[in-house]
């Protein structure tokens, strides 16, 4: 894949295929900016030749940053989740709708992290931010708990300070509306989750 944009630094990417043709997405920092600042797209036909679309989605006004996401279909309609640092020090989960994959609603809904078993506060944790980031859904069509399971960067609570780096997972009906399950790692014993 050989893609570069015309005038914005492009950071992550993830690509979606739909109706023969590729959606590349990218977190992007726009010319004068200093961070990631939204989400741009270029579509392919053979994953070789790109057509720059450009600026498709932008961060909350009150976010410093916006961070990598990925895209999935459910009931008609496309669903891309993202990160974002809103308030300062904290990472949410957020999430917008598309029906062509170039024109993207914000929801309302949000996924933060749940301090029964992962870091929330900034002070609580080692890091600068506690971790909670890049949401890989999984569908699994009649998964008992819910059909969509997602993996997420994140730091355990149980965890030793600095060294909590985990695997989080998260459960979800629609791929909008999240609940968080326990780590499906365990730093501190190596064990896994192995019945969701």
């Amino acid at each position: 894949m050989l893609y570069r944009p015309m005038k914005e630094r492009m950071w992550d990417t993830w690509v979606y295929g739909h109706g023969g043709e590729y959606y590349l997405f990218y977190i992007r920092i726009s010319p004068g900016a200093k961070r990631w600042d939204g989400v741009s797209l270029a579509r392919s036909t053979d994953l070789l030749h790109w057509d720059e679309v450009g600026p498709v989605f932008e961060k909350h006004p009150d976010a410093l940053w916006l961070g990598t996401g990925m895209v999935v279909r459910t009931d008609g309609r496309f669903i891309m989740n993202f990160s974002e640092e809103r308030p300062a020090k904290h990472q949410v989960i957020g999430f917008a709708e598309s029906s062509d994959l170039q024109t993207w609603r914000r929801l309302p809904q949000e996924l933060r992290p749940d301090p029964r078993w992962y870091e929330a506060e900034p002070e609580d944790s080692a890091e600068p931010i506690p971790r909670w980031d890049s949401l890989g859904i999984v569908d699994l069509p009649g998964r008992a708990g819910g059909r969509f399971l997602a993996p997420i960067c994140a730091n355990t609570r149980s965890g030793p300070r600095g060294g909590s780096g985990v695997l989080g997972l998260a459960e979800s009906d629609d791929a909008v509306n999240w609940r968080c399950l326990p780590p499906a790692s365990r730093e501190e014993t190596g064990s896994s989750l192995n019945n969701q």
